[in-house]
């Protein structure tokens, strides 16, 4: 959208991109895992769960993942829940890939963190002219 609109008073041609989401995942368990997340080919920093805590792990995700935004285009947004854990926003639509590196099992780290692995393919946006 942005090369498209660095031309739109030339062409009358504008774009609007939609924001691409990631929804998360539900948490469960109250052991302490510890690892880090890979967001479009980047790395966060060391995130540790806290034990019996999911609102405090939902934090220190959050805190991670946002620390590293400025590489990724993608931000971290806290639920407010358990039952929804963590939701990543790329406002630009760009594709979210999200990997763990852990020693953890995948299904453990995820349901600690409250995120999911995979990609997310952004949505197309609109054109005006």
């Amino acid at each position: 959208a942005t090369a498209i609109n660095r031309h739109s008073a030339e062409t009358g041609v504008y774009a609007v991109v939609n924001e691409n989401i990631m929804a998360g995942t539900a948490q469960s368990g109250t052991s302490v895992v510890s690892g880090r997340v890979v967001i479009n080919g980047v790395t966060s920093p060391t995130i540790t769960t806290v034990m019996n805590n999911q609102s405090e792990s939902r934090q220190a995700v959050v805190a991670a993942i946002n620390l590293i935004t400025e590489q990724t285009g993608v931000r971290a947004y806290d639920s407010g829940t358990a039952d929804e854990g963590i939701r990543l926003v790329a406002a630009d639509g760009r594709n979210i890939e999200l990997t763990f590196d852990t020693a953890y099992p995948t299904a453990d780290f995820s349901a600690r963190t409250g995120l999911r692995e995979g990609v997310q393919a952004g949505v197309r946006g609109d054109f005006f002219r």
